[in-house]
């Protein structure tokens, strides 16, 4: 996830996740053989001026069979203050993700269901203050599917679940709904010192549900 367009490419490189052999991929063309890809990314934050950076960002992208795992290495350059910002986040349309089961860190389970067609203004519920690090989501059609989204580092990804939103789950709109795992709140501004740096990993996984998994 990037910056909302506020976010400078310094370099991107593709691997080979097996062999670490570094890939030339072509527009057009097909690398065969591969069963794991490593992408590493390297970014600058800014807040509209690309000569003026708070952060510099490391992204690793690992994509094997079901699963893409992404860990982010940030450096902040300068003081930075934070609102409504988020390490990880999951769309997903309700014809697989009509239904949600945070698995808290303390090992009790929530489960949410969301409406079928959601509200076309965007005020639908967000199931909020969930202390969980790895979600179940699935469909009421679509049930051969089943998406396992977690956060491997909730003290730097989430700050521990300080904020009162905690992981949580947006009932988005008429087709779709979010998991968000959150690290700063929506109404105040939390500051980050030049200095600062968070290594952060999530993973993403699809499962195909056999009779047996069901």
């Amino acid at each position: 996830g990037g910056n909302h367009g506020n976010e400078k490419l310094v370099d991107i490189t593709f691997y080979d996740g097996k062999t670490g052999k570094k890939l030339a991929p072509e527009n057009g063309k097909t690398i065969e053989g591969l069963t794991e890809i490593k992408i590493i990314e390297n970014t600058l934050l800014h807040l509209g001026d690309d000569t003026k950076c708070y952060a510099a960002v490391t992204r690793t992208y690992t994509v094997y069979g079901q699963s893409i795992a992404l860990e982010c290495d940030f450096r902040f350059l300068t003081d930075m203050s934070f609102s409504l910002s988020y390490t990880c986040m999951f769309p997903v349309l309700k014809t697989v993700g009509l239904y949600c089961a945070f698995r808290n860190d303390d090992g009790s389970e929530n489960v949410v269901t969301t409406l079928e067609v959601g509200l076309a203004d965007y005020s639908g519920t967000m199931y909020k203050d969930n202390a969980a690090s790895e979600c179940v989501i699935w469909g009421k059609k679509n049930t051969d599917y089943a998406f396992v989204v977690r956060v491997l580092t909730p003290e730097d990804s989430c700050d521990n679940y300080s904020n009162y939103a905690k992981t949580f789950y947006w009932d988005m709109n008429t087709t779709s709904n979010k998991l968000y795992f959150s690290r700063f709140p929506d109404s105040t501004y939390e500051k980050v010192p030049a200095g600062t740096e968070w290594h952060t990993k999530s993973d993403w996984t699809l499962f195909c549900l056999t009779e047996e998994t069901k």
